[in-house]
């Protein structure tokens, strides 16, 4: 059986490297380059170039005078006419060459990735509408926000769920047209489907114009106290009393059992 030649022992001092400005037409691309650029990535990386500058140099080995990363980059300057560039020049070996050649890009190929944090990421870009940024799509981003924040969307059999008589039912449309809810109230979201989180948004509007109230709070202690005397007076036809804990008063909370 073949053995496996032993892995070389890291070398006390790894190879160093140098910035500088060289004129792409020296930089000679290498003729073991296997990465292969799509028009996608092309486009994506003049955008970034624009946008960013040269966050990622090209790295050219000065004792071959071979590129070994950086191939497109070093195309695009050509193709803008741009020059000198930077670059991060390094002096090996031709062995150490295609070794580096081999495993630089590979390494970053074997990372895995977070969707939901990268969502998160994505959506306080976008909160400040800005752009998408370079080497994602309006598509791919929307995908990923799905992840976090599910557009609001009746399926045709859930419509039913609505009365036709509902008075908050336009209401409940609009709400449901306006896309995710970024900015409302989260703790309603742990216990209301999203279809059901529209309905009340819709109903606590409503009754925020009757009530003249001005925040969700104020609003659902309104509408329980004003409940809550409907149903003292239709019992014992009398005026109710003032309930403690209702509407900013103090003191104890309603009996939940009460309401």
């Amino acid at each position: 059986m073949a053995t496996r030649a032993k892995a070389p022992t890291p070398p006390a001092t790894a190879p160093e490297f140098t910035i500088r400005f060289l004129d792409p037409t020296t930089l000679t691309p290498h003729p073991l380059n296997y990465k292969q650029h799509t028009e996608q990535q092309k486009a994506e990386l003049t955008k970034s170039l624009r946008e960013f500058g040269w966050l990622a140099a090209p790295i050219w080995n000065r004792r071959t005078g071979h590129l070994l990363d950086g191939h497109e980059r070093r195309d695009e300057a050509l193709s803008q006419g741009w020059a000198p560039i930077p670059v991060r020049v390094v002096d090996v070996t031709a062995p150490v060459e295609r070794r580096i050649l081999a495993a630089f890009d590979r390494i970053g190929e074997l990372r895995a990735r977070d969707d939901k944090l990268l969502a998160v990421l994505l959506r306080e870009i976008s909160a400040g509408e800005e752009p998408v940024p370079p080497g994602y799509s309006e598509a791919e981003v929307d995908d990923l926000l799905a992840l976090i924040e599910p557009a609001l969307e009746l399926a045709p059999e859930d419509t039913d769920a609505f009365h036709a008589d509902n008075p908050f039912q336009e209401r409940a449309d609009h709400q449901l047209a306006q896309g995710p809810y970024v900015a409302q109230v989260k703790l309603v979201n742990l216990y209301l489907s999203t279809e059901q989180h529209a309905a009340v948004l819709a109903q606590v509007e409503v009754l925020a114009d009757r009530y003249g109230t001005t925040s969700l709070t104020d609003t659902v202690a309104v509408a329980i106290q004003t409940v809550w005397e409907w149903h003292y007076a239709g019992v014992t036809g009398a005026q109710p009393p003032e309930p403690a804990g209702v509407a900013g008063e103090g003191g104890e909370n309603p009996d939940a059992d009460g309401l």
